[in-house]
């Protein structure tokens, strides 16, 4: 390729079909299985930053189910579970680089549906309902401190009643993520 990047493996009417490598000019090397000239079944992804994506391919893209794992300066410790077209979407589980976690549903890239997040700074557990990577309702927080459970949510921070006086504690979560957008690095 005039562009520095390569394919080894086979061929049927002059396209990349069955087993085979690509490496890109950027550094990121495919192998796996192509139909007729398109990444398609299972493969892997190495990136430059040594980040690795092993599972189901669509189109080029990581679908259906797909373990991901982080390179340097990445957010994503670890990611397993569904995928679609290059996004965490379905059922997964997350870990982040700084040790926090998350156990739930996702729609493109975000915490989406029931989940569990843990927070590994503050010993605290926030389950309930996510949507676009912020809680919503139905809020249960555990910690070595307190338990709550269906805590009022207001702009992803909870309105908990304080057992000691007639006010309300104001509690912000430590999390709003949205995670990057992995096609471009496919």
């Amino acid at each position: 390729y005039t562009d520095a990047s390569y394919y080894e493996g086979d061929w049927y009417l002059d396209k990349h079909h069955g087993e085979g490598e690509f490496r890109y000019r950027s550094g990121t090397l495919y192998k796996g299985s192509w139909i007729q000239g398109t990444k398609q079944g299972r493969g892997e992804f190495i990136l430059p930053n040594g980040a690795i994506y092993r599972g189901a391919i669509q189109n080029g893209l990581p679908h259906k189910s797909g373990t991901y794992i982080g390179g340097e300066n990445d957010i994503v410790a670890s990611y397993e579970g569904e995928w679609m077209n290059g996004f965490f979407h379905g059922k997964g589980n997350v870990i982040l680089q700084n040790g926090d976690s998350y156990q739930g549903s996702f729609a493109n890239n975000t915490f989406c549906g029931e989940g569990t997040f843990t927070s590994v700074a503050t010993e605290t557990v926030y389950e309930g309902k996510w949507e676009e990577g912020a809680l919503v309702s139905k809020v249960t927080v555990i910690s070595p401190h307190f338990t709550v459970q269906n805590a009022n949510v207001w702009t992803n921070c909870l309105i908990l009643p304080n057992s000691t006086t007639a006010e309300h504690i104001k509690l912000c979560l430590p999390v709003h993520i949205v995670f990057p957008y992995f096609p471009h690095l496919f």
